[in-house]
C-alpha cells in the first residue's frame, strides 16, 4: 500500500519531501525560486482577493494550454467543490516520484466512488479500468484526463449548458475537445464569484497581494506624483522623437534636392557639350568640303591649259 494524504487543501500532493511538482511545459512563477512553505492564512491577515495575483492565477486557469505555477495547482482541489460536480465522485490521484507513489484525494465526500488519475513524470494521465491511459501533452492534460474519467452524462453534469457531445477515439483528438475550455471557463468563474476559496491559494501569493495593497496605500500621492512625471517624461520623449525626425526629413530633403540639382546641371553640361562638339564637326566637314571643291576647280582649270 502507498500513503494517502486527505488533506483539505489543494496543495498537500505538491510539497512530498520539499519538493514541488511543475509541468513540464510551465515556467516557474516571479518570486517563487524556492518550494514555498505554506502556513496559517489567519498570520497574514485578510487578503485582498480580487488583487492583480489573484486574477492573474484565475487567468491562466482560463487560459487554453496554460498550467503555470499556482493556476495549475489549485485546480484539482477546486474542481471538486464546484457545486456541479457528481456528487457520487471524489478525486483520487496517484502522484508517482522516485521514493514511490502518494495518493491524495480530493472531493467534498471521500467515501465515494473514485476518478482516478495519475500524476507522474510532470504529466497527468487517466487511469481507467486499471489502465493508465495516455493524453496529449499540451497543457491541458489534467482536463483531458479528468474529462476521460468521467461518462458522457456526468460531462453534462458537471459542464450544464456548456458541454458538447465529444467522441475520444485516440490521444490525437484531444487537441480539438470543446469541453477543456468550457472545464477551464467554468472553474475561472467559480473562482471569481467565491472569494472564499482564497484559503487554497498559497500564502506567499495572499503576502505578495497584500503587501501591493500596502505599498499603493503608502505610496498613493507618491506615486500618483510618480506616474505623472513618466507621463510627461513620456510625452516630452514623444515631442522630441517628433521635432528630430522633421528636422531630419527636413535635412534629407534638402540633399536630394541638391542632389537632383547637380545631377541636372551635369546633365546639361553634357549636353551642351555635345552639342558643341556637333557644332564643330559640321564646321570642320564645312571647311573641308569648301577645300575639296577649291582642289577640284583648280584640277580642272590646269586640264584645260
Amino acid at each position: 500500500m502507498f500513503p494517502i494524504n486527505r488533506s483539505p487543501t489543494a496543495y498537500a500532493y505538491l510539497f512530498k519531501t520539499g519538493e514541488r511538482v511543475f509541468d513540464s511545459r510551465e515556467r516557474q512563477p516571479h518570486g517563487h525560486t524556492t518550494p514555498t512553505a505554506y502556513s496559517d492564512v489567519s498570520k497574514i491577515g485578510e487578503p485582498l482577493f480580487g488583487g492583480r495575483e489573484t486574477q492573474r492565477i484565475i487567468n491562466d486557469i482560463e487560459t487554453n494550454r496554460s498550467w503555470n505555477g499556482t493556476a495549475g495547482d489549485i485546480v484539482p482541489e477546486a474542481v471538486t467543490q464546484l457545486p456541479t460536480w457528481p456528487a457520487d465522485k471524489h478525486l483520487d490521484l496517484n502522484v508517482v516520484s522516485n521514493d514511490g507513489v502518494h495518493r491524495h484525494e480530493f472531493g467534498k465526500q471521500l467515501t465515494t466512488t473514485p476518478l482516478r488519475m495519475q500524476l507522474r513524470n510532470n504529466h497527468y494521465e487517466a487511469i481507467i479500468a486499471g489502465q493508465v491511459t495516455p493524453v496529449a501533452s499540451d497543457g491541458n492534460c489534467f482536463y483531458h484526463s479528468l474529462l476521460l474519467t468521467l461518462n458522457h452524462s456526468e460531462q453534462q453534469q458537471l459542464l450544464g449548458t456548456a458541454f458538447i457531445s465529444y467522441d475520444r477515439n485516440s490521444i490525437a483528438d484531444d487537441a480539438n475537445n470543446p469541453n477543456v475550455m468550457a472545464l477551464r471557463q467554468l472553474l475561472a468563474s467559480y473562482l471569481r464569484e467565491n472569494p472564499a476559496f482564497h484559503n487554497f491559494f498559497p500564502d506567499g501569493v495572499l503576502e505578495h497581494e497584500n503587501s501591493i495593497l500596502q505599498d499603493e496605500q503608502a505610496k498613493g500621492p507618491i506615486a500618483e506624483a510618480a506616474a505623472l512625471a513618466r507621463e510627461l517624461q513620456v510625452a516630452e520623449d514623444a515631442a522630441l522623437a517628433r521635432e528630430l525626425q522633421v528636422a531630419e526629413d527636413a535635412a534629407l530633403a534638402r540633399e536630394l534636392q541638391v542632389a537632383e540639382a547637380a545631377a541636372l546641371a551635369r546633365e546639361l553640361q553634357v549636353a551642351e557639350a555635345a552639342a558643341l562638339a556637333r557644332e564643330l564637326q559640321v564646321a570642320e566637314d564645312a571647311v573641308l568640303a569648301r577645300r575639296l571643291e577649291q582642289q577640284a576647280v583648280v584640277k580642272v582649270l590646269l586640264a584645260g591649259v
